[in-house]
């Protein structure tokens, strides 16, 4: 098994038994005592804490420093029913089983089965897509400021090696899933998996390369290229939010929610093609759309298909 791969599974093994400390904790945990427990940094616990409130998990300090969380009971009595055991002996039997070495056969599936109980599966790939949409947002800030970043621990599968790198983001593949920047420190322009970066730090320097960053075709967050920028803006249903955000995952930095029931995208496009296409498919649950030549261009598409 690639060694991103083991990483990956121990990101999430960690983020479980937190899960599972933090819901049985009778008095609450500091972020010192929850490192201790998991073995790690309290750097990366109380990150850990964040993205877990972002993913929806109702992280309570019941005082200063001290985190439970609350509202998984029914998550738990399916748990409980359908394994047969404790949360806290499934958070001890998925420790133990990252010791069996990989080349036991039956250790891929003992991990597939712990990992995926009673819908849990989807709460941790949550957890996941929120982590790596906040370190989007920051490497996309860096790439509108003009902004140097460290990507620390940063998991190479060319070099099979973890180390920090200080480089110059300046853009992104179309699906959300690479970044390219500018590596000073190997004079050389490189593309970068999100995934794999541990951390995103956005540093105060400055770009000081960029007549070296290598020019890109000129494409926008829904794939299509043109000359220039224009800002559009629409307001959707939670639908239509979650479609589109599953669709394009560039767009979810220029997404934000006006209501409960009601999200904005408000977002620089190169070609009114690619987002005209997705809001035609759901007409019905989009409104406001900016600027009027925008709409304009979307009306005329309408009439034209119903016309063919």
């Amino acid at each position: 098994m690639p060694k991103n791969e083991n990483d990956y599974k121990g990101k999430l093994l960690r983020l479980f038994r937190e899960i599972m400390l933090l819901y049985n904790t009778p008095v609450g945990l500091s972020v010192k005592e929850l490192a201790e427990r998991v073995g790690s940094s309290w750097r990366t616990v109380y990150r850990d804490i964040e993205i877990l409130s972002e993913s929806g998990f109702l992280t309570e300090e019941v005082e200063r420093g001290k985190f439970v969380i609350r509202g998984m009971d029914r998550e738990m009595r399916k748990f409980e029913k359908n394994l047969q055991f404790t949360p806290v002996e499934a958070a001890m039997i998925s420790q133990a089983v990252t010791g069996i070495p990989e080349s036991n056969p039956m250790k891929k599936q003992i991990m597939e089965k712990l990992l995926s109980f009673s819908g849990m599966d989807e709460m941790l790939k949550t957890i996941v897509k929120t982590d790596i949409s906040r370190k989007y947002e920051l490497l996309t800030k860096a790439v509108r400021e003009k902004k140097q970043v460290v990507l620390v621990n940063y998991h190479s599968s060319n070099s099979q090696s973890i180390r920090s790198r200080i480089v110059e983001p300046y853009s992104f593949s179309v699906d959300g899933v690479f970044v390219k920047a500018f590596e000073a420190e190997t004079t050389s322009n490189k593309t970068f998996k999100i995934e794999r970066i541990e951390e995103v730090q956005l540093k105060s320097d400055a770009w000081k390369f960029e007549k070296k960053h290598e020019p890109d075709q000129l494409a926008d967050i829904f794939g299509f290229t043109g000359e220039e920028e224009t800002i559009v803006s629409f307001k959707m249903t939670m639908r239509a939010t979650n479609l589109l955000k599953e669709e394009f995952p560039a767009t979810m930095p220029f997404i934000y929610k006006e209501s409960a029931r009601q999200y904005v995208f408000e977002g620089p496009v190169r070609n009114f093609t690619g987002v005209g296409r997705f809001i035609m498919g759901l007409w019905d649950e989009v409104e406001g759309i900016k600027p009027d030549r925008f709409k304009e261009f979307l009306l005329k598409k309408i009439k034209i298909n119903n016309l063919s």
